[in-house]
């Protein structure tokens, strides 16, 4: 009986190993994350690296971070088609993907020798029709469930960011480091947005720190530099779940599927506990944001049974 595809990722190390990993699904993150499918030492990975998802059985591979930046036969890429040939550098660590249509041998023996009874046949037909009838019925609105979350999840928590340093040297210092951090995540942001939603919290404590530092100048541009990136990302977040609703209502499968990814980066970034003091409005906002996710992550999951479903007619 056919089953679905699995990805089969060969790993080549620096110290010569080797080793291949089959991820049944279409599609895994590569990077030393533990949400990862493909798990790799942090000293060459970040925590999200690559995205690797199949489109009418074509790899296709997105890089997430340029720190470092990903290469695909010794260039620099962005996003594109992956071939089984093709290596895939992150870090020095090599990575080639390859897609496999995974069957059971004993069963397809089995249907070769085996001569099938008429009313079998009836009765698989009746059944199918069944299943699609079924399906059809459950599927047919697009797949944006009932259960969608009426709340617009918020990005990042309400709570008032401060300087943890109480003197000028030190706390110049952690300006300086944050601004820095908040730097390298913006640049970041338009592959990965789980970073530019990470680093305005970075800025904003970098301007908290060159307050105590008294360096008003340097505080104004990390609070402008936070108001516009929060800005840009909630413009950008919005625009997503559009785009998401749309696909679902024109029945746009792969565009859907595309969209929930991208949304569930934004909402990937983790709050900083530190951040969050109980009985402030957070404990509400951090229900909305873990009920849209899981909203996310059942569409995804019905769009991937229907694709499979239709791959099997």
């Amino acid at each position: 009986m056919l089953r679905a595809s699995s990805l089969l990722f060969a790993i080549r190390y620096p110290n010569g190993r080797q080793e291949q990993l089959s991820i049944d699904s279409d599609s895994a993150k590569v990077g030393s994350g533990a949400h990862c499918e493909v798990r790799l030492p942090p000293e060459h990975a970040a925590v999200e690296h690559l995205s690797i998802e199949t489109r009418q059985g074509v790899v296709f591979a997105e890089a997430r971070t340029l720190s470092p930046p990903p290469t695909m036969n010794g260039l620099a890429f962005t996003h594109g088609r992956l071939l089984p040939e093709s290596v895939v550098m992150v870090g020095q660590i090599g990575l080639s993907v390859s897609l496999l249509q995974l069957a059971d041998e004993v069963e397809i023996k089995k249907r070769s020798t085996r001569k099938t009874s008429p009313h079998n046949y009836v009765l698989l037909a009746v059944i199918v029709l069944i299943g699609i009838a079924y399906f059809v019925k459950k599927y047919r609105r697009a797949d944006s469930s009932v259960e969608m979350p009426l709340g617009v999840p918020e990005l990042w928590p309400q709570t008032e960011v401060s300087c943890p340093q109480q003197s000028k040297e030190p706390a110049l210092a952690l300006a300086l480091d944050q601004r820095l951090r908040a730097d390298t995540k913006r640049e970041r942001s338009p592959f990965a947005p789980e970073d530019g939603v990470a680093a305005v919290p970075f800025y904003q404590r970098a301007a908290a720190c060159f307050r105590m530092a008294g360096r008003p100048d340097e505080e104004r541009d990390s609070i402008a530099d936070a108001a516009a990136l929060r800005r840009r990302l909630s413009d950008d977040f919005r625009v997503n779940q559009l785009r998401l609703e749309r696909a679902l209502d024109t029945q746009q499968w792969e565009l859907a599927r595309h969209q929930i990814h991208r949304l569930q980066a934004y909402l990937g970034y983790r709050w900083d506990p530190a951040l969050t003091r109980s009985g402030s409005p957070n404990a509400v906002a951090e229900a909305v944001r873990g009920a849209y996710y899981a909203w996310l992550s059942n569409v995804d999951r019905r769009i991937g049974l229907k694709a499979a479903l239709t791959k099997k007619k």
